[in-house]
This record gives structure tokens, C-alpha cells and sequence, in this order.
């Protein structure tokens, strides 16, 4: 298991999954292949650091939403991944385990944080109801630019890793602030939805 995707980066290269962001298309295509050659041949892992994993954070709308994060346990990370998971799942699952998604990340030495959008998981809302699509993009804009704009992170490279309706939450993030992100990651991204542009 590769980033707790079996083989996810063959089918995604294979299928034209991973989708091109603004002229950016050969950084996606080197961080997808660099983070899955470093997570596949580090042979000396880090420690995770499991201190202060999960926490409730408040939206501008005053809903709870849940959070997480795995960072490395030996010093710094190199650079931010943030996820963005698909409709009906959760951010936590993508860390659960040794063998998971953020925690594969955070031992190859990457900062990697997650959310639950509203009626997601362990956040506030109707299950699997989103009133508008908008405010979860404005809410996983919101808690990744505070993270992102920390003193300690301010030099270091943000990356959007999204799946499914994530692939289409972390396009709609770089469209927002195009400038702000340094690449993208798209496992199977949702391409249709109406509030696309064009």
C-alpha cells in the first residue's frame, strides 16, 4: 500500500487523474512521483509525533468542525500537505494507522493536516448534507491559510492532496488563491459540479 492507496499513482498517471492547475502540471506530476518514491524507499522512518492529533475548531458560521494532524516527532516538517477527503468520508481516516495516508507523510518527514467538512465525520452538521459547497471550500480556506500563515510554517511549501470530491475542493482552494498554493495532488478527482467555472 502506497500512501494507503494501492497503486494509486499508477492508475492516476495511467487515467489522467491527476488533474493540470494553471501551468503547474509538471510540479504536480514531480511531487506525485517524488512523494511516492520517498514514501516507498525511506528506510529509516521518523517517529510520529502524536501529541495534539485531533481538535475542534469553530467556522465563520459557528459549526464545529473537527481537525487533525500527524507531523514528524524529530524535528521540523519539510514542507505542508493538507487534505481534502471525498463525500461521505472523513480526514481522520486518511491518517488512521501506521500505514495511513498522514502518517506515511508525517514519517517521511512532511507536516500533514485534515478537516471534516460541516455533516462530515466528527464535525457538526446533517450527515453527508452540504448546504453549499462554497463554505466548505471557504472553511478548509480558512483553517489551511491560518496553519499555512503560522510563524514557523511561513517558508515552508503547501501542497493540496485531494480524492474524489476532495480533488474538486482542493481545485476550487487553488482557484481561490492561486498563487498561494505550491501544487496539488488529485486522486480520482470529481470534475463536474456547477460551481466550477466555465
Amino acid at each position: 500500500m502506497i500512501l494507503g492507496y494501492q497503486h494509486w499513482w499508477l492508475m492516476s498517471w495511467q487515467s489522467s487523474a491527476v488533474s493540470f492547475l494553471h501551468g503547474k502540471s509538471s510540479l504536480v506530476m514531480i511531487v506525485l512521483m517524488l512523494l511516492t518514491k520517498i514514501l516507498k524507499l525511506n528506510k529509516r522512518p521518523t517517529k510520529l509525533k502524536e501529541s495534539d492529533i485531533k481538535r475542534v475548531v469553530m467556522n465563520s458560521r459557528g459549526m464545529k468542525l473537527f481537525t487533525c494532524r500527524w507531523l514528524p516527532a524529530n524535528g521540523e516538517p519539510k514542507a505542508l500537505v493538507f487534505l481534502c477527503h471525498g463525500y461521505g468520508m472523513e480526514s481522520s481516516i486518511s491518517m488512521k494507522g501506521r500505514k495511513g495516508t498522514g502518517a506515511r507523510l508525517a514519517k517521511a518527514g512532511y507536516g500533514v493536516y485534515g478537516m471534516d467538512y460541516e455533516g462530515h465525520g466528527r464535525s457538526s452538521g446533517l450527515p453527508g448534507y452540504i448546504p453549499s459547497f462554497e463554505d466548505v471550500v471557504t472553511d478548509c480556506s480558512d483553517h489551511y491559510t491560518r496553519i499555512s500563515e503560522r510563524k514557523k510554517n511561513l517558508k515552508k511549501s503547501r501542497f493540496l492532496m485531494g480524492e474524489s470530491m476532495g480533488g474538486t475542493v482542493a481545485i476550487l482552494l487553488h482557484l481561490k488563491k492561486p498563487n498561494f498554493w505550491d501544487g496539488a495532488v488529485l486522486i480520482a478527482p470529481m470534475r463536474k459540479v456547477s460551481c466550477l467555472p466555465g
